[in-house]
């Protein structure tokens, strides 16, 4: 098909342009996008096919040009744009006696308005209509492709006896399946079929049903290549397929994550392809995958990030049904680590923009599942922003806390950032850093409060040389526990510390840092002062920061593993008078180390080439 549609465009470009010139230049650039990742040539071929049309008047064809168009526009363009498009095709189809392109707008069109978040009302409207139009050119293909939408429409907005479930009573899943399985020719209405069966089983929480719908469109993507060129319904598929089988993951523990996690991984692969072309249409889906697979693997504070990041770009391009989804994840996900305020206010944000959508049947779930959200105060208008406090400590303290930690890459810097802030947050006077050295326990740095400000000393000296409590760090290095002494002075398991005798120490807080069950370090703060310091939203506020700080110092780690490598091969090079190179094939640059500039005599500002290399190699 491409090398015949890519010859009819080498004639017409030979011997001037017909009827059919900007069908075929369209479709050129829906190859372009589609086989060769070139999206923007792709728009700007349906772009000049559509200008051809209305200047040349070359209408025959112009139904198929620009429903064709219209599948191009989202690769690069906001997906509204795809409207007037798709508008324009119905139109001239009808206007040249081609219902079969005529039906194919109407089933685009709605593909676009829910993939826009039109109002669901409109859309229900749309689809039956286009169900009408169908029905009276006797066009049954495309009552198919338009009912299930319809179906999916009608769940959402609490038409179905059961929500998540497509029966409707004029539409059955059992009679559709039977009919359309297994059918090449049907293959676009029954993949579209698993696709939004997928999305209202995974709205409806039923993710084990979801996950089996997206292997059933995941079969037909994989077999059948004319597909691919659907975005809006292969964007559907991935992100409510990632979202189902991170889901999933929730429940089960690792295991279970590791059995998705290469789907996972496939499938925001393929959203962050689209957001490079498109952030406006995909930035957000992208994001929300992200939050999802971070939270799974136990990156909150990442995760708490990329959560925000998905509901302010859903916000921004006028995506309340995602604004609404992201807000959902992220109340749960809040609720779920103890943080009931600012998981309320996420759910009831997402309640909000869900009947904003019109999805008054996700409304009502979300009512049975959290009384309390009916009860609470209104939500303010859904295209605000959330402002909700984590126990007096804002989203904005939690992420800006993060970025700092996971900005450093220098071990030395690491530790004083990550120490810094922890007192600085905690309501401690003092802190300590310890990282394993061999078998024992190493204090990297020491901090204490001097008025308002933290003064930090790096330091490697084992803990036993500096004072502290022994114990309770011993016990938390070997259990993996954190240890909250909310005024050490009373009766605990650790009241005969020789330390907390000596010291007074009132307010203990002592934290493991582990990555992947491995301890990577310990920290531990005091407030000598004031019992009780440690409150609850601290503690939890500490423990996010301690898995971030977990993480980073492991990367810390690895990169002066790292420098200290290339500092010895430098050395071994220098007294040898060897050089080595390395070369990147994306690129095609070279990276020479510091001794081969010297050998070949070069100027380190110079930039090394292949055929320089090559003029100097022996023949």
């Amino acid at each position: 098909y491409a090398l015949a549609i890519s010859r009819a465009v080498n004639l017409s470009l030979e011997r001037g342009n017909g009827d059919a010139a900007p069908t075929h230049c369209v479709a050129v650039g829906l190859i372009a996008g589609d086989r060769f990742g070139d999206y923007d040539a792709g728009y700007r071929l349906g772009k000049m096919a559509c200008d051809l049309t209305e200047r040349r008047g070359f209408k025959r064809f112009g139904g198929k040009t620009y429903s064709v168009f219209a599948l191009v526009v989202p690769w690069t363009r906001p997906v509204r744009e795809g409207i007037d498009p798709v508008l324009r095709a119905f139109q001239m189809a009808n206007e040249q006696g081609d219902p079969t392109f005529a039906a194919y707008a109407c089933r685009n069109l709605i593909s676009i308005l829910l993939a826009s978040a039109d109002p669901l009302d409109h859309v229900e409207c749309e689809a039956e209509h286009g169900i009408e139009f169908a029905r009276t050119v006797r066009f049954e293909f495309a009552v198919d492709m338009i009912s299930v939408p319809l179906a999916f429409v009608r769940t959402l907005r609490g038409e179905t006896a059961n929500f998540g479930s497509l029966d409707d009573g004029r539409f059955t899943e059992r009679s559709f399946e039977e009919r359309l399985t297994g059918h090449p020719a049907l293959a676009l209405p029954e993949c579209t079929y698993w696709i939004r069966k997928l999305q209202a089983r995974f709205f409806a929480g039923d993710y084990a049903s979801a996950i089996e719908a997206a292997q059933q469109a995941e079969r037909w993507f994989s077999t059948s290549a004319s597909l691919s060129v659907f975005l809006l319904e292969r964007a559907e598929y991935h992100l409510y397929a990632a979202l189902s089988r991170a889901a999933r993951c929730e429940p089960m523990g690792p295991d279970r994550y590791a059995e998705h996690r290469e789907a996972l991984a496939a499938h925001g692969r393929q959203l962050r392809a689209w957001a490079v072309n498109c952030p406006e249409n995909f930035e957000d889906r992208t994001a929300l995958v992200g939050a999802e697979i971070a939270r799974i693997e136990g990156r909150p504070l990442e995760a708490m990030d990329l959560y925000e990041q998905a509901i302010r770009s859903a916000r921004a391009n006028g995506f309340v049904h995602h604004e609404a989804l992201a807000n959902e994840l992220a109340g749960r996900f809040y609720l779920q680590r103890g943080f009931e305020t600012a998981g309320s206010a996420h759910l009831r944000h997402a309640r909000a923009c869900y009947a904003l959508w019109g999805a008054d049947g996700k409304v009502r779930q979300l009512d049975e599942l959290y009384p309390h959200l009916r009860q609470s105060e209104p939500a303010p208008d859904a295209r605000g922003t959330i402002g909700a406090p984590i126990e007096h400590l804002g989203l904005a303290t939690i992420l800006k806390m993060s970025h700092a930690v996971s900005g450093e890459i220098v071990l030395e810097r690491l530790v004083e950032t990550l120490l810094r802030t922890a007192i600085e947050h905690a309501g401690a006077e003092r802190g300590l850093l310890m990282l394993p050295r061999g078998d024992e326990l190493s204090i990297q740095a020491e901090a204490n409060t001097s008025g308002s400000s933290v003064i930090v000393r790096l330091r490697e000296t084992p803990d036993s040389v500096v004072e502290l409590p022994e114990s309770i760090v011993r016990y938390v290095a070997r259990t993996r526990e954190r240890v909250i002494l909310d005024d050490a002075l009373t009766h605990n398991p650790f009241s005969t510390d020789e330390y907390i005798g000596r010291r007074h120490a009132r307010s203990v807080l002592c934290l493991p840092l582990v990555k992947q069950g491995a301890l990577v370090g310990v920290l531990y703060l005091e407030n000598n002062v004031a019992s009780h310091v440690f409150t609850p939203s601290r503690i939890e506020l500490l423990t996010l920061l301690a898995s971030q700080a977990a993480i980073s110092l492991e990367n810390a780690h690895l990169y002066a593993d790292l420098n200290e490598t290339q500092a010895y091969l430098a050395e071994a090079q220098r007294l040898t008078a060897t050089g080595s190179f390395g070369w990147k094939p994306a690129t095609g640059g070279l990276v020479w180390s510091e001794e081969l500039y010297r050998i070949f005599e070069l100027d380190r500002a110079a930039t090394p080439t292949v055929e320089f290399a090559l003029s100097r190699a022996h023949p």
